[in-house]
């Protein structure tokens, strides 16, 4: 038997260094985490104010039912146009884009010396973890049995 520390460590220290990393670019853009994943969904191209919310609450950034704050707040910065369908406005684009272009050099600089076999595993490991965790959530079963 090994005393080896539990995977969730290294998930959790490398989430929240990341995190750490993003946040320093988001902070100079003045605008925070939730608005970011918000601005990279809409960047995918336009969806109605439900349909953003609905993205954001399954990219579990807020507290449930505060979605639609973050949609409000991207509107109030006049980063986000409200029509039919929300889009980014220029200025959303003149924010959104250059913050792109520093997460990707920042990731091009993380990953430079890892094989690409060693990256395609670990996104493997990621994802199976991340499915998993996203049932046990669904079924909301995150605790193992108590006896009384």
């Amino acid at each position: 038997m090994t005393n080896s520390p539990p995977i969730t460590r290294f998930i959790g220290e490398a989430e929240r260094t990341l995190q750490a990393l993003l946040q320093r670019q988001l902070q100079k853009a003045g605008i925070s985490f939730p608005e970011w994943v918000a601005l990279t969904i809409l960047s995918g191209g336009q969806l109605t104010a439900e349909g953003l919310a609905q993205a954001i609450a399954g990219a579990r950034v807020v507290i449930p039912g505060r979605e639609m704050t973050v949609v409000d707040d991207l509107i109030g910065k006049e980063l986000v146009a409200r029509g039919r369908n929300l889009s980014m406005t220029q200025r959303g684009l003149d924010v959104f884009q250059p913050l792109l272009d520093s997460v990707r050099g920042v990731t091009s600089r993380l990953v430079a010396d890892v094989s690409s076999d060693d990256l395609a595993v670990t996104r493997r490991v990621l994802e199976t973890l991340t499915s998993r965790a996203v049932e046990l959530l669904h079924n909301d079963d995150t605790s193992t049995a108590n006896p009384a």
